[in-house]
């Protein structure tokens, strides 16, 4: 862990370079990571009727706490909407400090 994130109890974003994007899924969601993907791309596809309609490609980060974080590229912020508890959101795609 870097001494930013222990000094200010924060848990860093590192982005994943382009020659590490096809070891990445793999490395977190381990031998179900063909089926993780097409999981993450549905479950966004049913709360965003943007992404739905257009897609995309993802960017991928590792955190300084061990975890990871995926975000569809070229969204500053994405309106999801949920039929099951009829909530309306509009987030951030990228969160920063």
């Amino acid at each position: 862990m870097s001494a930013q994130a222990q000094d200010t109890n924060c848990i860093i974003a590192t982005k994943v370079p382009g020659n590490r994007r096809m070891s990445f899924l793999p490395k977190y969601a381990g031998k179900h990571f063909l089926r993780f993907e097409p999981m993450v791309f549905q479950a966004l596809g049913e709360l965003s009727d943007e992404y739905r309609r257009s897609g995309g490609m993802w960017v991928f980060y590792e955190l300084s706490n061990g975890g990871f974080y995926m975000a569809p590229r070229g969204y500053d912020e994405m309106a999801l909407c949920s039929s099951v508890s009829y909530t309306h959101l509009t987030l951030p795609t990228i969160c920063s400090v």
